[in-house]
């Protein structure tokens, strides 16, 4: 009798246990779930009021990604390495790129300039390294007279002069010459962590003050960009790089925000002269701004 008696008493016990933990689970997946639902509202809440100041936008995605922090250094001496393997070129070095002008001409579509820079740049004899960059179609759209690849690195792209080759285009869609900078040694400092989506960037930005009325928004792009120099190291960090273009003139500003902090990243101004999109012999030029510390995302001229 006694032994019924406990086994009741266990069984109850046991139910009990389980109908405490199901109504918990039940309440905190239900205050999950509000909390998802009201940041999702205050989400679109803003991005309608972005709209009503006259900022116009494609919906950004609110999927969040990964990234890591990534440890590099500059690879200017193995461009000087790769002088030999080049031909019919001049190259001139600085202290953090080489550029080079070609003896022969090459013409490329205006619309797909990739399709002959894609062949010429695997080439040893063109380009060192040349198979560790891809073509930037952002970075390519905002100048008229460039073209713009960028070096890969584990989990994204530098979207920075720091890992770039830049193409110059004449006025008959011909290769004049080309800068490049490349980094070595590109390796995560730690695990990957989550990033925060475009649309938290775009909103965040737009918080900071940092999106003003009457802009559109032309792209945003998820790659690395320089937080700080250690010595001969640079380090890294996934950055959403933001494009602004004043409705009332042609300057474009590329914005950079934190992809793991949410910050905005700001410091010195740098301003770059480039050809406008509608270029003849008479066109005008339209300014890009971009905010950086001295290595961000910039056209060259």
């Amino acid at each position: 009798m006694d032994f019924r008696r406990i086994q009741w008493i266990f069984i109850v016990a046991f139910v009990a246990i389980n109908t405490f933990l199901f109504v918990t689970w039940q309440k905190s997946d239900s205050t999950v779930t509000e909390s998802s639902q009201r940041n999702a509202n205050n989400a679109t809440t803003i991005l309608r009021e972005m709209k009503n100041d006259g900022i116009t936008f494609t919906t950004p995605s609110s999927k969040e990604a990964e990234g890591y922090y990534v440890s590099a250094k500059s690879g200017l001496s193995r461009l000087r390495a790769g002088v030999d393997n080049l031909t019919y070129q001049d190259l001139r070095f600085n202290a953090t790129e080489m550029t080079s002008y070609l003896h022969q001409t090459l013409t490329v579509s205006p619309k797909k300039p990739q399709t002959q820079l894609n062949r010429f740049v695997k080439s040893n004899a063109n380009v060192t390294a040349g198979d560790e960059y891809v073509y930037s179609a952002e970075l390519s759209k905002v100048s008229a007279n460039e073209v713009v690849y960028v070096q890969k690195v584990p989990s994204g792209t530098i979207m920075a002069p720091s890992g770039q080759l830049r193409f110059r285009i004449g006025a008959k869609n011909q290769v004049i010459s080309y800068t490049q900078s490349y980094v070595i040694q590109a390796e995560p400092l730690r695990e990957k962590t989550t990033t925060i989506s475009q649309q938290k960037a775009l909103i965040w930005l737009y918080q900071y003050n940092e999106l003003p009325n009457s802009t559109k928004v032309l792209w945003s792009k998820l790659a690395y960009s320089r937080l700080l120099r250690v010595s001969d190291n640079n380090v890294y960090v996934p950055t959403w790089f933001i494009a602004l273009k004043s409705k009332n003139t042609d300057n474009v500003v590329i914005k950079r925000v934190n992809a793991f902090t949410g910050a905005v990243m700001k410091s010195t101004d740098s301003t770059t002269q480039v050809t406008n999109s509608s270029s003849s012999s008479s066109s005008s030029t339209s300014s890009i701004t971009v905010d950086n510390e001295d290595d961000t995302a910039t056209s060259g001229n």
